[in-house]
């Protein structure tokens, strides 16, 4: 060891397991420079070896202190493990060593770990834990993904994910440090390779100042006030069809009276601390304390009212966070983001994915970014120009008219709009706009008529702010930045106006295609999942095989073609005013770049953008599924099915025989290659899926690639679709998997949050992100092994009620009024059948509504996929339930009558109640 220190002459720790030494022997070989700061030794048996233990060497030149209560936590043969805490020039890491021999009892082995980690994660330290598990660490098998999962809830990752040990990876480091590196090596110590891992933490400097506005109740209500003196008069006294000008004087002096009430101001510190630290009872008693230090040194007699003092100084600190971090979730749009936000403000974390951490001169690096936006959707486009059949679009008789544009028009737009403090061009975020709505909703509603009647979109809201955000990947690479586009608040509510008017009118001349399920009322991610396993069901159902075919388009929004959008409006009844309306809107858009570099905001030059439809806005969505409407015309027939969802496509293609399967489905990727190509899109090959579908027991040889149009394309066992993972035979391992890591890192959230939250507030936490993920798709996958996730699930709710690790979670869902898991699944699938009760009745052939009863029949011929049936599982479920449930015609009360059934029924009981 001594021989291998003096190569790594920086090395400050040394863990060490398996050393079958007592402890005076540890002591007697620590090696040179080092000294044993904790270890645990098995006890002596009968003069044999005593095998086992674990021991933490460190430095003579660190600072150190051993953790006596995780040590004592060892259990031999099960949990052996030696624990410090180690104090760097940068902070303090608690690294902990250890052993858990393969004999023991695993379930043990997992209940020690988890208190350790209790243990370990109260301070929010660091944390490094190293050691020999015996667990298989790269190869997936269910102790893997337990012991993961819960080293997830603490925020620890694993960082060894080559072979330590024969052809296993049973030895590893997991840390909650971002910036390590870790290599594994051979040292001829023992049967094991050694592993070494390397971190850095710094403290990055703040260079310039950071400017923002205050947003008080105070400088509101003066917004306000201002905003009701105003006379708009002038805008009234201009010709109507003088848009632009209207526009111009309105922004103009909303923007000077926005200015005067939330001018630019240097942000000083965080916010929460200057509320909590300025509170007067804070204040009061921070006084006190200090006075109480001060006299502590001179008379030992007021130690013990200054420990009561120190006690409710930190009472009352906390009490105040958590009334502000209260305060911030209940006011926010995106719950999920502000659980991370506290979390970070908590650890003292900065968030740095806004800045850009690409060297050099800011305006340069701003400028760059901006002109490889505009020029990365032309270079992809290098496919020479067909010419479109427009005879082949639906050629609609009827107009689109857009009549007056009233008050209660511009409250309902504004309140469809999320109360965000992003801000475009002009600098006025949505949520002052929205603030201050009823102030100016008449003159808005005079400007957006005069704006659709004249068919002008106002040029100063064609502006476009993008923001680069790090994805991953290299850091000086422009394609490991995700661009966000932001536009003006103001756009937005132009917009929201035309939308529901053009789906209106689409919706009622029933123009949109049955394939398309994106962003239209009544469908959803759900019917579009719904339709695509459906057909693949009734594909093996035949005892055919079912191939799916999973298209995928580069940059589907920025590369549509404006001039064949207004074209294809034009047929589907978009014309005359409004038309000029949409290409006006389309017309001579422009955006720059704005990247923040030192704290400091940096903007590039004006460009125009003369491609696509505008990202982040509400129309763009609406505009591309119109344009993408006509894609369904390549279907003709029976055996064949397209699902879409906005950008994403799918192709189910069904055969009899491999060969036949093949060619067909080249006959069809042909088909829609061709119409990709026509309409100026961008079809990527190298991520397009296929997947050929089939029954576990099937025995046909299915190929490792297809060749279609002259490629060969690999088959995938597995796909992501509209985010869910779905595999070859309908199984949902892989998702539930995904679902585990998700729901873990959550979990360790609330770990960080419950310690300040109060119970209403992590509920509001609880439904805003744990139940949102599993309800996600959850009766499709629910069908799958889900107990996993279940445990997870109770581990939250342990940290919400904060119950032991170890405490029963009998009664406490009932009496918090959560659905646990499997409940939530019987709700899914009972909630989607009566919101979509068209898909199970009626004319459906292969459902039949029993007016007797009230049950719903499903023929099904193969029981051996009733389970991977959504539709099945939703039936059962339904006609097991209570006769007068059934018979609610009214969603929303059927969704609380339900929600209250599977509620208050004894949680561990619902599996046999509807028979799952």
């Amino acid at each position: 060891m001594e021989s291998m220190l003096n190569e790594f002459p920086n090395c400050k720790v040394l863990c060490v397991t398996e050393h079958w030494k007592s402890q005076e022997v540890l002591t007697y070989l620590t090696p040179k420079n080092f000294k044993l700061a904790s270890a645990f030794c098995r006890k002596p048996n009968q003069g044999e070896n005593t095998y086992g233990g674990s021991a933490v060497y460190v430095r003579r030149d660190i600072k150190w202190k051993e953790n006596k209560k995780q040590v004592q936590m060892s259990e031999e043969g099960i949990f052996e493990c030696a624990s410090v805490q180690c104090s760097f020039s940068n902070g303090i890491v608690v690294i902990v060593s250890i052993y858990r021999p393969p004999s023991g009892s695993f379930d043990l082995f997992i209940q020690k770990l988890e208190r350790l980690l209790i243990d370990v994660s109260r301070d929010n330290n660091l944390v490094i834990i190293g050691g020999d598990f015996n667990v298989e660490l790269i190869h997936d098998n269910p102790r893997k993904m337990e012991m993961l999962a819960l080293l997830s809830t603490f925020n620890l990752s694993q960082t060894i994910f080559e072979n330590t040990r024969a052809q296993s990876c049973i030895d590893n480091f997991f840390t909650n440090i971002t910036d390590w590196q870790s290599c594994v090596f051979e040292r001829h110590i023992s049967d094991h390779q050694a592993q070494m891992l390397t971190f850095v933490t710094q403290v990055e400097s703040n260079i310039g100042h950071k400017y923002g506005r205050y947003y008080s109740q105070e400088n509101k209500s003066n917004f306000l006030t201002l905003l009701g003196y105003q006379d708009w008069s002038l805008i009234y006294e201009l010709g109507r069809e003088d848009v632009n000008t209207q526009w111009n004087i309105f922004i103009n002096t909303y923007s000077g009276l926005f200015n005067q009430s939330f001018p630019l101001k240097i942000m000083l510190g965080k916010r929460v601390d200057n509320k909590i630290y300025k509170d007067p009872l804070v204040k009061a008693c921070k006084n006190k304390l200090d006075s109480l230090l001060v006299l502590c040194k001179y008379n030992p007699q007021y130690r013990e009212l200054y420990n009561l003092t120190k006690k409710e100084y930190d009472t009352l600190v906390i009490n105040k966070k958590s009334s502000l971090y209260e305060e911030r979730i209940a006011s926010s749009d995106n719950k999920n983001k502000t659980m991370w936000a506290i979390c970070n403000e908590i650890l003292g974390k900065n968030n740095k994915n806004d800045h850009c951490l690409i060297e050099g001169d800011p305006i340069d690096i701003a400028n760059y970014f901006n002109n490889f936006l505009i020029n990365v959707v032309p270079n992809m486009r290098d496919f020479p120009k067909q010419a479109l059949d427009f005879q082949n679009i639906f050629y609609n008789n009827c107009s689109l008219y857009c009549g007056p544009v009233k008050e209660s028009d511009i409250i309902e737009a504004a309140s469809c709009l999320k109360n965000k403090y992003s801000s475009g061009e002009d600098d006025i975020p949505i949520c002052i706009v929205k603030f201050s709505i009823n102030q100016i909703k008449e003159v808005l509603a005079y400007i957006v008529g005069n704006s659709f009647k004249y068919g002008i979109f106002p040029e100063q809201l064609k502006m476009a702010v993008i923001k680069p955000l790090f994805k991953s990947g290299e850091k000086d690479s422009m394609n490991s930045y995700r661009p966000i586009s932001i536009l003006n608040s103001f756009s937005k509510i132009f917009e929201h106006i035309m939308c529901k008017r053009v789906l209106y009118f689409f919706n009622t001349c029933n123009i949109f295609s049955d394939a398309q399920h994106g962003f239209l009322k009544g469908r959803s991610t759900q019917t579009a999942i719904f339709q695509f396993t459906k057909k693949i069901l009734d594909l093996l159902e035949k005892d055919l095989l079912a191939l799916g075919l999973f298209l995928d388009l580069s940059k589907a929004y920025d590369c549509l073609d404006r001039e064949l959008l207004i074209k294809k409006l034009e047929r589907y009844g978009v014309r005359d005013n409004i038309k000029k309306w949409f290409e006006s809107y389309l017309s001579e858009r422009k955006q720059r770049v704005q990247i923040i570099k030192n704290r400091v905001k940096v903007k590039s030059n004006v460009c125009k953008n003369m491609i696509g439809v505008p990202q982040g806005s509400v129309l763009g969505h609406i505009l591309f599924i119109i344009f993408i409407n006509d894609l369904a015309n390549i279907i003709d027939n029976p055996m064949i099915a397209l699902t879409n969802f906005a950008d994403d496509s799918n192709i189910v293609v069904g055969e009899k025989l491999v060969d036949d399967l093949i060619s067909r489905t080249d006959k069809y990727f042909d088909k829609a290659r061709e119409w990709f190509n026509t309409n100026r899109l961008v079809l990527n090959e190298q991520k397009t899926n296929i997947v050929v579908f089939r029954t576990n027991r099937s025995r046909k040889d299915i190929p490792t690639s297809v060749p279609l149009i002259n490629q060969d394309f690999e088959l995938s066992t597995y796909t992501k679709f509209l985010g869910i993972y779905i595999d070859q035979f309908l199984r949902w391992d892989k998702h539930i998997e995904s679902i585990n890591k998700k729901l873990s890192k959550i979990c360790y959230s609330f770990r960080i949050t419950s310690k300040y939250l109060s119970l209403e507030a992590l509920r509001i936490l609880y439904h805003a992100n744990v139940e949102s993920v599993l309800r996600y798709g959850l009766m499709f996958w629910g069908a799958g092994n889900i107990a996993s996730l279940f445990v997870l699930q109770k581990r939250i709710i342990r940290l919400i009620d904060k119950m032991g690790f170890q405490q029963s979670c009998r009664g406490v869902f009932k009496e918090k009024q959560i659905l646990m898991l499997y409940g939530l699944y019987l709700f899914e699938c009972l909630m989607f059948l009566h919101k979509h009760k068209y898909l199970f009745t009626g004319n459906n052939r292969n459902f039949v509504y029993d007016t007797r009863t009230n049950n719903i029949n499903f023929p099904i011929q193969r029981l051996t996929l009733s389970k991977k049936n959504p539709a099945y599982m939703c039936i059962k479920f339904f006609n097991k339930l209570p006769n007068e449930l059934k018979v609610i015609s009214n969603f929303k009360k059927f969704k609380h009558e339900v929600r209250n059934l599977l509620i208050n029924l004894e949680p561990y009981c619902i599996n046999d109640y509807l028979e799952c």
